[in-house]
């Protein structure tokens, strides 16, 4: 069974989605249904629920086999049985079972998740299907809502508008569930790290180290009893405040550890702290420095074992850790929480992850195959949980969406292989939990719809050994700028000779900020703590940026959700008394634990009329006042590369970089080292990309190569940036040779053919459809062909330009002119009167859809449809029209604002007269 979801996971987690259900065909019919029956059904809405009654003392469920059905009026289509009462101590269950009288089969069942309660289901028979809700700390009244879908429908229906409220302790009849336990009648998990990874300081399962007082005479607690659960030893202690356990004489070396472990079990704990003390080098109390840390741990479950596995580097204040020598344990409620431990021990011993390049269906069903993915779930820092997905099949997983995780942060995706998605979970405004609960969404690219995979649970702490640990500070220097001197104007680099700047922490920053001059690998770099808002100014010599067209400034931070810059400029008169033109932009969810160059067009700051004057420069972050982040390289310049262009990635090679002279429209490129020799199975290039989606054409004059070695320079169509990707390659080294390169299979050999190049420096490659040809020319006017192979390659290429080298260790700098991608051009460059160059056969017609993933602004380009009309049409993943228009063949790009749409899938269709209609998809993420 796959489930088409609305869109209720892609809407807050608050809102859950209700406004989209209403809206909904299904929804709409229901409502009509309701204006002839309101009154019969108000009645029996009244009699089935007005009424509570009291079983054995406690309040009986007004939903007990009590046949409701969607708003509850739509008895027609909807209905089902349903029961809703307490099992335990902390849950609550919800049954619900197809009516007998009911043709449409129960096929799922979903309870709108919510803070301080995990969600479990379970399906013991066919059409019936049982939610477990188990809460942190029980409410007087549970209050939710109950969603169903059945086998007629592909979306769900609901039993309320909004949230319908049951007695916590309400029952169905029978008796009371049994009262909770006080203490626990099965031992503490059985440890299984070996031994040598181990110090213990109580465990059955290890020999133990000294200890001097499990309980000191300072604590603040009731008695310790010793006692066995199930045959093994365990620690009980009552009335606890706080409680001391000391091992001052045989102090214990934990500095080769990795993580503190303790088993706890209470009855009645709503809190629980875990404090070390280490007495430092000198090992006494109050002499020297006495490093300690203390964790909390709020609302831990109740009446069961919580393992408690904490990284040693989550005691941040722990500075030193081998003379620890206390262990200070406290609680809530003061002085009437009661506990049992067992296995407290330290460990270098990784909790593995179950979900480690696991296979995983959409709602868990293995015979699922045709929605099978791989997951992979992992810690990956002090405060982070990284999530890879990617498909087990041949159709790539192409959005991630993830739900749960209280108190996280949640990055959305990012593709950091073909098909291969990332996000990244961080508790920033406390501790993580013990365990983390998700639930995931995805979708493929040859299906419309949602899969779904509900309510997993993850140790915070487990580790996959192919999630990479995010680092905390930057171990390599910010990216080194190529751009020309004399097109910079630098507030900040090595690279560069700087302005003057009065400060980069202004007074009027927004307090606890900080900031450190810090080298990273010999580089100078701002380093900014606490951060709210902070101030650079320039107000004694303001910058004249009028001449610049872009403002690059490199930045790294392992905690940041957001980052924001504001220029402001002092205006005509260079005083802050008149008018001063300023604009901020904003930057969601940056890249974290790597460097981000930003380098933002200044058109992009609409506000700012003027830029002769620029005085300051205001950075700011979220989370407020806890986000930090590392500053390089903040400079105006001319180098920018054109919009769509990037030279972030070579092939192989991190030698190459290039720059972009928009006055003279000229590319510069710089090739280090790279060099790749036969058998031409893997490239080495410095890459100036653009990605193309469609048929297409990549045009580009070599103007000049120069360096320690001569080398090649041209253009190319790839499959991706692997070295062994699927190319079509043309390059020139200006002198008597052109050189043309096919590979037509991944990894295969691409044999270099060089021709004689009769000073034709105008290169230009064409596909259309899987059909890849080259041209050369003298003039840019007259063109000759070049060769051609037909290479298979996805709809979507990366084209530019590329410089290699003759040798392995050199530098090679190369020049182009000229340089045009055109998407969809068919047209063919003139024969010059040989009447040699076929016919080209073009493929239909296409267009693209930029950027997708999108915040809401998309834009979409048809130049691909010649002089043809078409026709532009949206719909939402349940086929429903939402907008459609008329685009004039003239304009050839459309702009479409999708920001008021709720996040979520939606396909694009254009249609043109005498062409096949094409569709895309298109993710629109807030």
């Amino acid at each position: 069974m796959k489930i088409v979801v609305p869109t209720l996971y892609h809407n807050d987690k608050i809102s859950l989605g209700y406004d989209t259900f209403q809206k909904s065909s299904t929804f709409m019919k229901m409502k009509n249904c309701f204006s002839k029956l309101s009154l019969f059904f108000v009645l029996l809405f009244c009699l089935n629920f007005s009424f509570t009654e009291n079983v054995n003392g406690q309040a009986q469920s007004p939903y007990c086999n009590t046949l409701v059905s969607h708003f509850p009026a739509d008895i027609p289509d909807s209905k089902i049985i349903i029961s809703i009462k307490n099992t335990g101590t902390n849950t609550m269950e919800v049954k619900a079972e197809s009516s007998p009288a009911n043709t449409k089969t129960l096929d799922d069942l979903f309870i709108p998740p919510f803070s301080g309660v995990t969600i479990t289901y379970s399906n013991p028979s066919p059409g019936v299907y049982i939610g477990t809700l188990t809460y942190v700390t029980p409410p007087v009244n549970a209050s939710f809502n109950v969603l169903w879908s059945t086998s007629d429908f592909g979306g769900f229906w609901q039993l309320s508008a909004g949230n319908i409220s049951v007695p916590f302790g309400a029952v169905c009849g029978g008796p009371p569930p049994p009262p909770a336990p006080t203490a626990p009648t099965v031992a503490a998990p059985t440890p299984t790290c070996p031994a040598a990874n181990v110090k213990s300081m109580f465990s059955n399962a290890y020999t133990n180290v000294p200890v001097d007082t499990w309980r000191t005479g300072w604590s603040g607690a009731g008695p310790l009893t010793d006692l066995q659960i199930a045959g093994n030893d365990t620690k009980k202690y009552e009335d606890v405040t706080f409680v001391g356990i000391e091992t001052v004489i045989n102090q214990i070396n934990a500095s080769a550890m990795k993580y503190f472990h303790m088993d706890v079990w209470s009855p009645n704990f709503t809190q629980f702290r875990i404090k070390l003390v280490d007495f430092g080098a000198d090992g006494t109390f109050g002499i020297g420095p006495n490093p300690e840390h203390e964790i909390t741990f709020n609302a831990p479950a109740q009446g069961t074992w919580v393992s408690y596995q904490i990284p040693l580097t989550a005691f941040t204040g722990l500075t030193t850790r081998s003379n620890i020598a206390q262990l200070i344990i406290s609680t809530m409620p003061n002085g009437v929480a009661d506990f049992f431990i067992d296995n407290v021990y330290f460990s270098t011993c990784d909790v593995p992850s179950a979900y480690c390049n696991t296979n995983v269906f959409h709602l868990g069903i293995p015979a699922e195959v045709p929605s099978g993915i791989k997951l992979s779930v992992g810690n990956s820092g002090e405060n982070s949980i990284t999530v890879d997905i990617e498909s087990t099949t041949a159709s790539p997983v192409d959005n991630l969406i993830i739900e749960g995780a209280a108190g996280a942060t949640i990055a959305p995706f990012v593709e950091v292989s073909p098909g291969k998605l990332r996000s990244i979970l961080r508790w920033l405004n406390g501790p993580p939990p013990s365990n983390v609960t998700l639930t995931l969404l995805w979708s493929k690219a040859d299906f419309g719809g949602n899969w779904i995979l509900r309510d997993i649970t993850t140790p915070f702490i487990a580790v996959c050994p192919t999630i990479p640990l995010l680092p905390t500070a930057p171990t390599t220097a910010a990216p080194l700028p190529t751009c020309p001197a004399d097109q910079v104007i630098s507030l900040f680099s090595n690279t560069y000779s700087n302005v003057t700047v009065n400060t980069f922490l202004t007074p009027w920053s927004a307090a606890p900020v900080t900031v450190t001059d810090v080298p990273i690998a010999g580089n100078s770099t701002k380093y900014y703590q606490n951060v709210t808002f902070l101030g650079i100014e320039t107000t004694s010599a303001p910058v004249n940026a009028s001449a610049m067209n872009t403002l690059h400034i490199d930045f790294w931070s392992a905690n940041a959700t957001q980052f924001r810059i504001k220029l402001v400029d002092l205006g005509p008169d260079g005083t802050f008394a008149g008018p001063n033109p300023e604009h901020e932009l904003t930057f969601n969810n940056p890249t974290l634990g790597e460097w981000v160059s930003y380098e933002i067009p200044l058109s992009s700051f609409t506000g700012l009329t003027s830029r002769s004057n620029l005085a300051q420069y205001i950075l700011s972050g979220m989370p407020n006042g806890i986000v930090d982040f590392y500053i390089d390289n903040i400079y105006f310049s001319n180098c920018a590369l054109p919009g769509g262009w990037s030279d972030a990635q070579g092939v192989n090679c991190n030698g190459g970089n290039f720059s972009y002279n928009p006055t003279t429209q000229v590319f510069k490129g710089t090739s280090t080292n790279c060099y790749y020799p036969n058998s031409f199975t893997s490239d080495e290039l410095a890459f100036a990309q653009y990605q193309l989606c469609g048929n297409g054409t990549i045009t580009a004059k070599v103007t000049g190569i120069t360096g320690s070695a001569l080398g090649w320079a041209g253009v190319t169509m790839r499959e991706s940036n692997a070295p062994g990707s699927k190319k079509a390659q043309l390059m020139t080294n200006l002198s008597e040779f052109s050189r043309r390169e096919f590979r037509a299979t991944t990894n295969a050999t691409s044999y270099p053919q060089q021709f004689p190049s009769l000073s034709r420096y105008w290169l230009r490659i064409t596909r259309t459809g899987n059909q890849c040809v080259m041209f050369v020319s003298p003039n840019g006017t007259n063109w000759f062909p070049a060769g051609s192979q037909t290479i298979p390659m996805p709809n979507c290429i990366q084209v530019g330009l590329v410089i290699t080298n003759y040798t392995e260790n050199s530098i090679v700098n190369a020049t182009f002119s000229n340089v045009s991608v055109t998407g969809g051009n068919q047209t063919k460059p003139s024969d010059s009167g040989n009447g040699n160059i076929s016919e080209d056969i073009f493929a239909d017609a296409d267009f693209t859809v930029m950027p997708n993933p999108s915040t809401g602004l998309v834009e979409i380009n048809m130049s691909a449809y010649g002089k043809k009309d078409v026709q532009m049409e949206i719909y939402n993943l349940q086929g429903k029209l939402i907008r459609s228009a008329i685009i004039e063949a003239l304009k050839g790009k459309e702009e479409v604002d999708m920001s008021s749409f709720v996040n979520g899938m939606y396909l694009i269709r254009v249609k043109a007269e005498g062409i096949p209609d094409v569709t895309k998809r298109i993710v629109i993420q807030h």
